[in-house]
């Protein structure tokens, strides 16, 4: 659907002070991408989805930010609550019915250091639909 192709997910404004220690993360803000149109042989195969971006050095599950604030990223969970590994496919969400679907996933920030700096913090994925 058009309305996913260039999709915003605002995780808010989050206090520094949530971050103690490495690992930590703000409340997840959920996200869809909606299919459209669906045919009907990937009903029970399901799809997949591969996200890609920057990641922060050493760490293929949290993309990078830019924008000011420092020692956070952005993590993404699936609809089983996995975290997804940047470049990799997603758990298969099926099945899957004639039509439109909606397929659920989660962002986070995530500490990636005991010292967190305030300021902007954005963080930009693509995502491509795979069908097995």
């Amino acid at each position: 659907e058009s309305s996913s192709q260039n999709l915003d997910v605002n995780l808010g404004r989050v206090s520094k002070t949530v971050f103690t220690a490495a690992g930590d993360t703000s409340s997840p803000m959920p996200f869809s991408l909606k299919l459209e149109n669906c045919p009907t042989d990937v009903l029970t195969s399901g799809v997949a989805v591969r996200f890609e971006g920057t990641t922060v050095s050493g760490k293929t599950d949290i993309l990078d930010i830019t924008g000011g604030a420092a020692g956070v990223g952005v993590q993404i969970k699936d609809k089983a609550g996995q975290k997804i590994v940047l470049g990799s496919e997603s758990t298969t969400y099926t099945p899957l019915v004639a039509g439109d679907n909606t397929l659920d996933f989660t962002a986070y920030y995530v500490s990636t250091s005991t010292t967190v700096t305030a300021g902007a913090a954005n963080a930009v994925a693509n995502f491509t639909i795979i069908y097995p």
